[in-house]
């Protein structure tokens, strides 16, 4: 079993009796069963989903973000998925605006709005009520043109010297994320922040802990050192990679590459694509970019287990 059925049906029934302008929270680490349980909970409680995947937005994208089907959500409302074209920039404001609309929607309908995803900063942004610096989209050029020019690593030693704190969280190589905080820097003087609000919503937050036991800070060097529970998670995705490789993740690849989404885009960085189109280009054999997309979603499992671990807001459940 993947999760305590009776457990979780009774936390949320109680939830809903009590409180007003309920909002219904499921994460979890990719391959952790978010979708079997949030079907399950949304026919009992009369829920529609709202995804809070930062990949699900982007249409056309749907074997390597794992998008559950239509044949396949029982009849569910599910929003947020399809919204743009992967070349359009899709940020968490953008996420945080229409997934507000959502609820109010669906609150409207008289039925319970229930987030659903493994994009952390997208979940908190809602349930914290977070206060989103604006785009400068001057800026941002200004500092892409620097990029090209003197390189990423260039900029992230000036963020360390301008926002120490930040810097030390954002990956050397993670431009988005580098060009985003010197970009608030620059427009309203002060460190990137999320600076939270009452939040709007009574929230259950529930989490799926695919460990069993307290978070582990580090992965021993080898597989074979791996705890039992790990090694299930990672056996779920490598099983979940070799499924989309039969339903197509290659041809879906081409597909978006024929239709103009350059590999350059974000959104086609997304894990999945960027092995695949590394495959297609000659730089990898299908083996090999099977393997490395396999290597890729275990890391970034660890990497949202490490970043949930710091909400202690979340009701975990385990296997």
């Amino acid at each position: 079993m993947l999760y305590n059925p009776i457990r979780n049906i009774m936390s949320v029934s109680e939830f809903l009796k009590d409180n007003k302008r309920p909002l219904l929270v499921l994460l979890g680490p990719t391959a952790s069963g978010k979708t079997a349980l949030s079907l399950e909970i949304a026919a009992k409680f009369n829920c529609e989903i709202i995804s809070a995947d930062s990949r699900q937005v982007y249409k056309y994208m749907d074997i390597g973000t794992d998008k559950i089907p239509m044949d396949k959500r029982c009849g569910i409302p599910h929003h947020l998925i399809d919204v743009v074209t992967p070349d359009v920039r899709f940020t968490v404001s953008d996420f945080k605006k229409l997934a507000e609309e959502k609820i109010e929607e669906i609150y409207g309908r008289g039925a319970i709005p229930f987030l659903v995803g493994g994009t952390g900063l997208y979940i908190r942004a809602v349930t914290e009520n977070f206060s989103i610096p604006p785009d400068n989209l001057e800026i941002r050029k200004k500092l892409m043109g620097e990029i090209d020019e003197y390189g990423a690593l260039a900029l992230h030693e000036r963020l360390k010297r301008l926002d120490p704190i930040n810097a030390e969280k954002i990956h050397p190589h993670n431009i988005p994320y580098i060009v985003r905080a010197l970009e608030i820097l620059a427009t309203t003087g002060k460190p990137k922040t999320a600076e939270k609000n009452p939040s709007k919503y009574s929230c259950l937050i529930l989490g799926i802990n695919p460990l069993q036991t307290d978070f582990e800070e580090q992965l021993p060097r080898k597989r074979s050192q791996l705890s039992p529970r790990w090694k299930i998670l990672f056996e779920r995705i490598d099983a979940r990679v070799d499924e989309q490789i039969k339903r197509g993740l290659i041809d879906e690849t081409k597909k978006l590459l024929q239709m103009g989404f350059t590999k350059n885009l974000r959104s086609m960085k997304t894990l999945g694509y960027r092995e695949m189109i590394q495959y297609l280009e000659g730089e990898l054999s299908l083996e090999d970019a099977v393997s490395l997309l396999k290597q890729n979603t275990r890391r970034f499992a660890k990497r949202q287990m490490v970043w949930f671990k710091k909400d202690k807001g979340i009701e975990w459940r385990v296997w």
